[in-house]
């Protein structure tokens, strides 16, 4: 499984990070943070999943490649690991519960932080469409240079919510399409 966290740079072109499998925790599992707190930086956002094998994908072809949607928890340094890509860290990548990509619809998605067994501290809210995050163009043109395979998965940083340094002992939640999608506890 790939996982690329697509992202537009400073010059208004696509960056593409690469991650690895083994930098995605399971569904609903802990974070546990590397000390110092302040070193680390997390993020929310969508993700879509590819549903079947595929290269040279024509946008008109994405809907048929990509069968649900999610949003994910990322955390990663803030400054970059001498020779070490981001997205190749341990516990960088926590996924959501996927939904249909239908069933997701254009709208308005958020995400919370609380203490465990508090109220909410921090609520940010954001939009996420398929179409206004340019899905179908970005897996059209990255399928020109790579196989996607089904699983694997594409973030887009562009639409994703800041939650800034990680907070220990907090729930952070996310909700897509009126349902929480994800809730993980960092640790």
């Amino acid at each position: 499984m790939k996982v690329l966290l697509i992202e537009t740079g400073k010059d208004g072109a696509p960056s593409v990070l690469l991650g690895a499998d083994s930098a995605v925790l399971r569904c609903g599992e802990p974070v546990f943070v590397p000390e110092p707190l302040a070193d680390w930086h997390c993020r929310i956002m969508p993700a879509v999943r590819i549903s079947r094998l595929g290269m040279h994908i024509s946008a008109a072809n994405v809907a048929r490649h990509v069968d649900s949607v999610s949003l994910f928890h990322v955390m990663m340094p803030v400054s970059p690991l001498a020779g070490v890509p981001s997205g190749m860290i341990d516990r960088t990548f926590s996924p959501g519960e996927w939904i249909p990509a239908e069933a997701s619809g254009p709208g308005i998605w958020s995400a919370t932080r609380k203490k465990i067994g508090g109220e909410a501290e921090l609520c940010l809210e954001n939009t996420f469409s398929l179409d206004e995050a340019g899905v179908a163009d970005t897996i059209s043109r990255l399928s020109r240079y790579c196989t996607f395979r089904t699983g694997d998965v594409l973030l887009f940083a562009d639409a994703a919510v800041e939650l800034g340094a990680p907070i220990l002992d907090t729930c952070v939640e996310a909700r897509l399409a009126d349902k929480t999608v994800l809730s993980i506890r960092i640790k």
